[in-house]
């Protein structure tokens, strides 16, 4: 499973840019304002990291010069084939192409009390009546008819799904009955809230939005549980942080409660922008200069490694293809004035700014 979720991870970094999906149509279905927001674009994940996984990778020369790194990358692809298999098994459509976004909104109530609200929207080609037949394969195993929609749920009924033309809304009970009722009623976008900010983002076609905007009683909770001042300013200091992946590059938007956390944030970002530069530039280097150093006909080296060594031109042209060179670019807007921080990190690709994570997985799955 480790060697799954690992590939799994490499091909995350082959993203390619999105369709654009209406935005407004897709907030409408949800709260005004939540605690967490999550929205995540399969089709710019799925069928290119896919893709890349079984061909781009798969066919690398010098993995057929190691047997048994050869052998883990397929046991890993065998899993992943067989997950999606169960997966279409299970309901009756395919993950590669069949889904292409969901969103979810989380909002807490009461920590303690684990009092919370939840709402997912899944958006695919789910044929009419899709939900009625894929629902006993999920377990959902209840069900009763709320307005004009069949409502699904578990046996312990805290949560309900139900289909509203080619998407799945699922959620708490209550807030999947006033949809199914007609009582819900459809939030506006206003700029400047959180939905106007959100919306931006979906509009530009990310793959990912993470979007927390604390309230009362998250902030309240993590008070009580959080023993380190200084993990509780950094986890409560903001009024709302936002992180988006694009098929080019990543944002960090953050609204700090203080100059002073404005201050701590900036700063803890730029950091970490400077450490991932830093790794980029040692990632290639390194590989360049233990290339350089060992000899691919040097008896002291196991016979294995000596054939993966005569494949190094491949193996650094692969290293230096889905590495970054540390140089990508960097656009900082932040404000102590108005107590934010913006920082827009953009590349070529996405991997050339996530790539430090690609030469330590490969490392994993050798080992």
């Amino acid at each position: 499973m480790q060697i799954a979720l690992a590939i799994f991870l490499l091909g995350l970094t082959a993203a390619q840019t999105p369709p654009e999906i209406d935005a407004t149509a897709l907030l409408s279905q949800g709260p005004e304002q939540a605690d967490v927001f999550v929205y995540f674009n399969v089709d710019a994940v799925a069928e290119p990291g896919w893709n890349w996984l079984t061909e781009d990778l798969a066919g690398q020369p010098f993995l057929k010069t190691s047997p048994e790194l050869e052998n883990k990358v397929k046991e890993g692809l065998e899993q992943m084939k067989e997950g999606l298999q169960t997966l279409t098994t299970m309901s009756g459509i395919d993950p590669l192409k069949d889904v292409h976004y969901g969103a979810v909104w989380f909002k807490v109530n009461d920590l303690d009390k684990e009092d919370f609200e939840l709402l997912v929207v899944v958006d695919g080609n789910f044929a009419d009546g899709f939900l009625d037949t894929a629902a006993p394969k999920l377990d959902l195993k209840e069900s009763k008819v709320v307005g004009n929609k069949t409502l699904y749920m578990g046996d312990k009924k805290k949560g309900a799904a139900m289909q509203v033309g080619n998407q799945i809304v699922m959620g708490t009970t209550d807030w999947i009955e006033t949809r199914a009722k007609g009582e819900y009623k459809a939030p506006k976008i206003k700029k400047g809230s959180q939905l106007g900010r959100i919306k931006a983002k979906l509009d530009n076609k990310p793959i990912l939005v993470f979007d927390v905007e604390l309230g009362g009683a998250i902030t309240k909770g993590m008070e009580a549980k959080v023993d380190s001042k200084s993990a509780y300013d950094i986890l409560a200091g903001f009024e709302s942080f936002d992180l988006t992946l694009y098929a080019d590059g990543i944002d960090f938007d953050i609204v700090a409660r203080s100059k002073d956390m404005q201050r701590r944030y900036a700063l803890m970002f730029e950091g970490l922008v400077d450490m991932l530069r830093a790794s980029q530039s040692a990632t290639q280097g390194l590989s360049k200069a233990v290339i350089g150093i060992i000899s691919d006909d040097d008896p002291a080296i196991d016979t294995d490694a000596r054939a993966f060594l005569k494949e190094k031109d491949s193996v650094l042209a692969f290293v230096l293809k889905h590495t970054g060179d540390g140089l990508f670019k960097l656009n900082n807007n932040s404000s102590e004035k108005d107590k934010t921080v913006a920082l827009q990190l953009r590349a070529g690709h996405l991997r050339e700014i996530l790539s430090p994570a690609l030469p330590m997985l490969i490392a994993g799955l050798a080992f």
